[in-house]
């Protein structure tokens, strides 16, 4: 009678085993593909900051000399218009906010004098 209980603990300990090493395949596989995933987004963030590198490369290049064959290009030269656009929108923000911070210092010395 032990022998049918047996066969069933046999064949149990032969899915289990099985069970395991599909689940260690799959394991691996997923940190394979997690690594690889790693590494293709260093890939396309070294990628960009090159590109960015490149363009800010191209725009310095332009804004010193505008009479270069990429100034011919369309897109560049409406890319150039709109950074020069808003590198003059950037300064006068930062006049309106010095401007501010000079308003406030003065009036928290002519409110301090007040107190004197």
């Amino acid at each position: 009678m032990d022998k049918p209980y047996e066969k069933y603990f046999d064949d149990a300990v032969q899915k289990i085993q099985e069970g395991m090493s599909a689940l260690a395949a799959k394991t691996d596989e997923l940190t394979q593909k997690g690594k690889l995933k790693f590494e293709i987004l260093s890939i396309k963030r070294d990628i960009d900051k090159n590109l960015n590198d490149l363009g800010k490369l191209v725009y310095d290049l332009l804004s010193e000399k505008e009479d270069t064959a990429i100034s011919e290009n369309s897109a560049v030269s409406s890319t150039m218009k709109k950074l020069k656009g808003l590198n003059e929108k950037l300064t006068t923000k930062k006049k309106e906010y010095d401007n501010i911070s000079h308003s406030e210092a003065e009036t928290k010395q002519e409110s301090d004098a007040d107190f004197v």
